[in-house]
């Protein structure tokens, strides 16, 4: 509180003049005592008060909205097209995935197709891509001797890995198998082994011979991780592949362009089931993950800076019209 303040108080509330002429107060002890309750009641704060000032709006120094670069605004415009833009695709793979996944599930109720009835129309990988996942059954025998590995891949049937190996580090095991009926060579993925099994000679027991009967899926050359550098065949071992290439290894172990997955497992061999088709939810998470991030800029848009150019653009109109009035 200002000492102006408290002297006005003083003067006028708490002394008085009586009609003979004598000022009455209070006591001493009591006047401070009510001062210091009518400061903490009060808070007056201190201010300075100036008369005959004419007040005015005094100039803006800095703009109502920054200006940004051209480069700023198109990325601020194009942004949220390419967000949309990103949703649908994902939407349209995820539907697609979809389709595949009932498509399989239907397969896997009907009779399995003789894979040597569909040789005929499997003469290039194109052809190959149109038959993607359609169930097979394919009779005759391996050749064990020239067996290759995709690597490195982790195992979609964690719960049958062997114990002592990790699931998420293994290889697959891909062998020629010689058709009984047609004579035609074909590629065939037994299943998942680990690391440690990659070698044939660790194996021994599971290098099924004679002829059999196997199911499977068929399956098309795979698109390629575009954060993979490394070439489809290691050049130090020509019997790694670092993804499924139906046509490199084709040509490398000279057989027909057909890959299958095999359905079931070998007894102490590869772990067979390995088709991956359950993309759903990493598509659906991706989608939710872009909606989130189109729905943060537009929450951004309409609380930051759409009110400063509506105020801008208030406040011009509001002037234009204040100074017209003032022409008039």
């Amino acid at each position: 509180m200002s000492s102006r303040v408290i002297s006005r108080i003083i003067n006028d509330i708490l002394l008085h003049k009586c009609d003979c002429g004598r000022t009455i107060g209070l006591r001493k002890g009591y006047l401070v005592k009510y001062l210091k309750e009518v400061n903490n009641g009060l808070k007056i704060p201190y201010r300075h008060y100036a008369t005959g000032i004419n007040l005015k709006n005094a100039p803006r120094t800095k703009p109502l909205v920054r200006s940004r670069t051209m480069v700023l605004n198109t990325f601020y415009t194009t942004l949220p097209i390419l967000i949309v833009a990103f949703v649908c695709v994902e939407y349209k793979r995820r539907l697609k995935s979809q389709a595949v996944q009932d498509r399989v599930r239907l397969q896997k109720e009907e009779k399995p197709i003789p894979l040597p009835t569909l040789m005929s129309k499997l003469k290039n990988e194109a052809d190959l891509k149109d038959l993607e996942f359609t169930r097979v059954e394919l009779e005759g025998e391996f050749d064990h001797d020239r067996e290759v590995v995709i690597g490195y891949r982790a195992n979609q049937q964690p719960h049958l890995t062997p114990k002592g190996s990790r699931w998420q580090k293994g290889v697959y095991i891909v062998t020629p198998f010689k058709l009984k009926e047609t004579g035609d060579t074909v590629l065939v993925n037994r299943g998942w082994v680990p690391l440690q099994l990659a070698d044939p000679k660790a194996r021994v027991g599971g290098q099924v011979t004679g002829t059999l009967k196997i199911l499977g899926l068929l399956r098309s050359t795979e698109k390629k991780n575009p954060f993979d550098f490394r070439p489809s065949q290691d050049s130090f071992n020509e019997k790694f592949f670092s993804y499924l290439n139906v046509d490199d290894i084709a040509k490398y172990l000279g057989t027909k362009c057909v890959f299958v997955d095999a359905v079931s497992s070998f007894p102490d061999g590869p772990i067979g089931g390995q088709t991956k088709i359950a993309y759903s939810h990493s598509r659906r998470d991706e989608i939710l993950m872009l909606m989130l991030i189109l729905g943060s800029i537009a929450l951004f848009w309409f609380t930051k800076i759409h009110p400063q150019r509506a105020a801008a653009r208030y406040a011009k109109m509001y002037f234009s019209s204040k100074h017209q009035a003032n022409k008039m």
